[in-house]
């Protein structure tokens, strides 16, 4: 499966795999909507974004399912990583953990 834009463009192989690994655990409709909610760049993102809203119920609703499905991945990597290098690491997932930025609310 392909990873959505939601890495840092530095992180390491490890990093890499133990996303894909995660990405590969959730389930497919949480898989899908990460996966898109990252898709696009500008116009396009923001559409996805609002079409994506209007099937979750609202733009809220969406926010609140997209951070719990980051929390889940966030938690998942720390320990997937912490695995595979015996030691806990603090991942740098910015982008998973914060970005927002645009989306727009539909009026």
């Amino acid at each position: 499966m392909p990873l959505p834009e939601i890495i840092e463009p530095d992180w390491d192989e490890t990093e890499l795999d133990s996303l894909s690994k995660c990405l590969d655990q959730l389930s497919a409709r949480d898989r899908d909507l990460i996966t898109r909610y990252y898709q696009g760049e500008g116009r396009e993102r923001i559409a996805i974004r609002r079409e994506m809203a209007t099937e979750a119920g609202g733009a809220n609703a969406l926010r609140i399912h997209i951070y719990r499905i980051r929390a889940t991945l966030r938690d998942r990597l720390s320990e997937c990583v912490r695995r595979q290098t015996g030691k806990p690491q603090a991942l740098r997932m910015e982008t998973i953990s914060s970005s927002d930025s645009g989306f727009q609310q539909q009026r």
